[in-house]
């Protein structure tokens, strides 16, 4: 299973990061990849689901002062555009390599209590799963 205390430090780490201004920027755009002076461009929330517990995060945006397109600076823990823990779908793709979607589905509701689509792990395993 997942370490909960693991999830729960990593979130902890961010937010206090985030208070300070101590998030690490990328030392070049993600957008046009040259070297960048980076301004702050706004905050969103953002909800993260792990296996037992939703959090609310907020994520900084940057603006590149070259390119000017704007980014998001998400955590490492953070899958991008998708609400659940990267470790969350990293669980279940690992049961899907031996149990079918509805195992999984079931599996999922007894020991997370989560309700989770088989379409859900479908997209998941086309989209995250190697090999």
């Amino acid at each position: 299973m997942i370490n909960v205390a693991q999830i729960e430090l990593l979130v902890k780490r961010y937010e206090e990061d985030l208070e300070s201004g101590k998030l690490s920027k990328p030392d070049r755009c993600l957008i046009c990849k040259k070297r960048s002076k980076f301004h702050l461009h706004g905050q969103y929330p953002r909800q993260l689901i792990a296996p037992h517990k939703t959090y609310a995060l907020i994520i900084q945006r940057l603006l590149c002062t070259i390119c000017n397109h704007t980014f998001c600076l998400l955590p490492c823990f953070v899958a991008k555009f998708h609400r659940y823990a990267k470790s969350f779908i990293e669980l279940v793709l690992k049961e899907l390599k031996f149990l079918s979607y509805d195992k999984v589905a079931d599996w999922v509701m007894e020991s997370c209590g989560r309700d989770i689509s088989t379409l859900t792990l479908y997209f998941w395993k086309r989209k995250f799963a190697s090999g």
